[in-house]
């Protein structure tokens, strides 16, 4: 594994935490942290089931900051769902509600595309 790709994977798991972080807040949780560790995790598991076999971690996937936005948010139509059931198997919840997982989507989503975005742009503009 390169030097970039731990840099855009460690990028990931902060934009994913980030993103987690700003539900909590929303809803006045700020500060239940064992939750926000559980829910980062099965968001972050979800985004690596979803990135790592729809190629999002080889070179072309950041070929151009378009190219790492768009495919970020195709990997995201698999890991919210996927990451909101384990998130609720993990919290012994019966059902995820559907407006859970298209917020997850657009806010994960939107976090981890900024950044694959700029990451693209900063790769192509250090090569």
């Amino acid at each position: 594994m390169s030097n970039t790709t731990r840099l855009v994977a460690v990028g990931d798991a902060v934009a994913i935490g980030a993103a987690t972080y700003l539900g909590f807040v929303f809803h006045g949780e700020p500060a239940a942290w064992d939750r926000f560790a559980l829910t980062a995790s099965a968001f972050w598991v979800a985004w690596m089931a979803a990135a790592a076999p729809l190629g999002l971690y080889r070179a072309d996937a950041l070929s151009s900051p378009s190219t790492g936005f768009r495919r970020t948010w195709a990997a995201w139509v698999f890991a919210a769902p996927l990451g909101a059931t384990v998130r609720a198997f993990l919290l012994g919840a019966p059902t995820v509600p559907v407006v859970f997982v298209v917020v997850t989507a657009l806010v994960d989503g939107g976090a981890t595309a900024v950044w694959r975005a700029a990451s693209a742009w900063w790769i192509r503009r250090r090569t």
